[in-house]
C-alpha cells in the first residue's frame, strides 16, 4: 500500500512520464537531505536552491517540464524564489527562459513581482525577454513600478530606453517617489505626455501624491505646463481639493526668478543636478560642463555612428535635458500692447509696451508684435502669433515669448558626454563640434528625449536618445 501510495502521488502530480523508475528506487540520500519524492519535496528544493537533490530528483524520474495548477513549470518556482543555481541546471536542461503561466507571466516578471533583484539581473544576462507582456499588458518594467520594485527597475530599465517615459508617467499615478527617482535618473523624461497633454506632476498632483510631487518638482518639472484643454499642475490640485499641494506649486512658481539664463548658468544647473545624481548612485562626479561648440570628441568617428539611432552603445551619449519655464505667460497680444500673465501669490495680469518692464526681474520689453507663420500643425495655413521680445538690462541678452506657449529663459540645451573620455558638454542647437578625424556635425535639434545630430560633409542624420545619469 505504501509504494502504491508513491505511486498514485507521482501520478497525479508529475505525469507517468515521472514514474518510470518505480518509487521504491528512492535515493537515500534525497530522504536523509530532508526531503521526500512528492510534488512538496520536489518544490522544496527547488525553493532552496539545492541544485543537487533537484538534479537527483530528476535523475529519479520528476518531470522538469512539468506544470501546476497556474501553468506554471520548474523555472518559474525557482526565479520567484531567487534560486540561480536551481535556474541555471533548468536552463542547462532546455527549459525555455521565456515560456509564460496562465497569467501570461514570464519567470522573470516573476523574479519581479517577488522582488529577487539578483534574479531579476541573471535572467537579463541569460536572454529573458523583458519586452513581453502579460495578460493585463504589462511588460516586466511596468510591473516592477505598479508594484513598487525599485531594485528591479534599476535593472529593467537600461532594457527599456523607449518605455521610460510610460513607466514614468505610471509611476506618478502611483505615486512612487522612489520610482520616479529611479526612472528620472535613468533618462524617463519629466516632460512626458499623456494622450491628453497630462505630465507626471499633473498625473502625481491629481492622486494627491504629495512626496511624488515634490520630488518631480526637483527634477524638474514644470509647473506651467498646460494640457490640451488649457489645465495646469495647481488647476488640478485645486479641482481635487489637494490645497497643500496647489500651496507647493505656487510656492515653487513664487520662488522661480524671472529672467534670461546664460550658457553660464544652464552649465551651471546642469552640474548641480548631475552631482546630485551622481552622490546618490555613488558614481564618480563629473566635471565642470563647458560648451560643445567647436570641441573635439575623441571616441566620435566614422565608423561609431554607422546607423540613424545610437544605441546604449554610442560614442556619445545624451545625459540630461533642460529648459527652464518661466512664471510668466503672454496670453494675448493686441497691436502693440501683450497681456503677460505673472504666476505669484497672488498672480496677475499686466499690460505692457516696448519700453515696460517686466516686474520681479531685470527684463525690460523691447518691441510686442504679431508675426504671420505657417507651419504642418496648421495645415500649411499661415496663423498668427503674437510675441513679446525682452531684454535682460545687465546682461543684453534678449528672448522671444510666444502667447500660447509658456515663457522660457533659455533655448533647449542637453548635457552631452563623451563616452571615451567621460567629458561633459552643454550642447544647443546650430552649435558644431568636431570627430576625431576632424569631421564636422552640427546639432539639428534638441528635444526632451533625444538629440539630433548631422554630419555636416555626408548629410547623415543620427538620433541620440536620452540616457540619463546612470546610462
Amino acid at each position: 500500500m505504501k509504494s502504491l501510495g508513491k505511486i498514485l502521488v507521482c501520478i497525479f502530480f508529475l505525469g507517468l512520464g515521472a514514474c518510470k523508475k518505480n518509487a521504491e528506487q528512492v535515493d537515500g540520500e534525497i530522504e536523509e537531505a530532508g526531503y521526500s519524492m512528492t510534488q512538496d519535496g520536489w518544490l522544496k528544493a527547488i525553493r532552496a536552491d539545492d541544485v543537487g537533490v533537484v538534479k537527483k530528483m530528476a535523475k529519479l524520474g520528476f518531470d522538469i517540464k512539468a506544470k501546476n495548477e497556474k501553468g506554471q513549470q520548474s523555472l518559474h518556482i525557482a526565479a520567484e524564489a531567487g534560486a540561480i543555481d536551481v535556474a541555471e541546471y533548468l536552463l542547462n536542461a532546455k527549459i525555455h527562459i521565456n515560456d509564460a503561466d496562465k497569467e501570461g507571466r514570464t519567470p522573470l516578471m516573476l523574479a519581479v513581482l517577488s522582488g529577487r533583484t539578483e534574479m531579476v539581473r541573471w535572467l537579463l544576462k541569460q536572454g529573458a525577454n523583458s519586452k513581453l507582456k502579460d495578460k493585463n499588458g504589462y511588460n516586466s518594467l511596468m510591473l516592477a513600478v505598479v508594484n513598487h520594485q525599485v531594485k528591479a527597475i534599476e535593472e529593467l530599465a537600461p532594457y527599456h530606453r523607449e518605455d521610460l517615459d510610460s513607466a514614468l508617467l505610471l509611476a506618478s499615478m502611483e505615486g512612487d517617489a522612489s520610482a520616479i527617482d529611479t526612472l528620472t535618473n535613468y533618462g524617463a523624461s519629466v516632460h512626458a505626455r499623456m494622450e491628453d497633454g497630462r505630465t507626471p506632476l499633473m498625473l502625481a498632483v491629481s492622486n494627491g501624491h504629495q512626496e511624488a510631487v515634490a520630488v518631480l518638482m526637483d527634477v524638474g518639472a514644470s509647473r506651467q505646463a498646460t494640457t490640451e484643454s488649457g489645465e495646469t499642475a495647481k488647476s488640478f490640485a485645486v479641482a481635487r481639493g489637494h490645497l497643500e499641494i496647489a500651496e507647493m506649486i505656487e510656492k515653487g512658481v513664487s520662488s522661480e526668478a524671472i529672467g534670461l539664463d546664460s550658457d553660464t548658468q544652464i552649465a551651471a544647473t546642469m552640474s548641480k543636478d548631475m552631482n546630485k545624481s551622481a552622490g546618490k548612485s555613488g558614481a564618480k562626479k563629473p566635471e565642470k560642463v563647458a560648451t560643445i561648440e567647436g570641441a573635439h570628441l575623441s571616441s566620435f568617428s566614422k565608423k561609431s555612428i554607422s546607423s540613424t539611432a545610437l544605441d546604449q552603445n554610442s560614442p556619445i551619449v545624451m545625459r540630461q535635458y533642460l529648459q527652464r519655464e518661466l512664471p510668466v505667460e503672454v496670453k494675448k497680444v493686441s497691436g502693440a500692447t501683450a497681456t503677460l500673465h505673472i504666476s505669484g501669490k497672488p498672480s496677475k495680469e499686466i499690460t505692457v509696451r516696448a519700453g515696460d518692464p517686466v516686474p520681479n526681474s531685470n527684463l525690460v520689453v523691447v518691441k510686442v508684435s504679431t508675426r504671420k507663420e505657417v507651419g504642418k500643425l496648421n495645415n500649411s495655413q499661415p496663423i498668427y502669433i503674437g510675441v513679446v521680445e525682452v531684454e535682460d538690462k545687465q546682461t543684453g541678452q534678449r528672448r522671444e515669448w510666444r502667447a500660447g506657449s509658456p515663457a522660457v529663459g533659455h533655448d533647449p540645451a542637453a548635457l552631452v558626454e563623451d563616452a571615451a573620455t567621460g567629458r561633459r558638454y552643454l550642447a544647443k542647437n546650430g552649435q558644431k563640434f568636431y570627430s576625431e578625424d576632424s569631421r564636422e556635425f552640427i546639432i539639428n535639434d534638441v528635444r526632451p528625449g533625444q538629440l539630433v545630430i548631422e554630419d555636416v560633409t555626408s548629410g547623415q542624420v543620427s538620433t541620440l536618445l536620452l540616457r540619463g545619469p546612470r546610462g
